[in-house]
């Protein structure tokens, strides 16, 4: 991964969450599009 100033790693932090509940979401619609198919 990149090194970020500790000064912005809380806010780092909180984009991770968010990227990681996309990718999860998109898995999921990925999921109910296969089902449907």
């Amino acid at each position: 991964m990149y090194s970020v100033p500790k000064r912005t790693r809380h806010s780092s932090l909180l984009g991770n969450n968010l990227i990681m509940r996309g990718l999860s979401d998109m898995a999921d619609e990925k999921e109910s599009l296969r089902d449907c198919s």
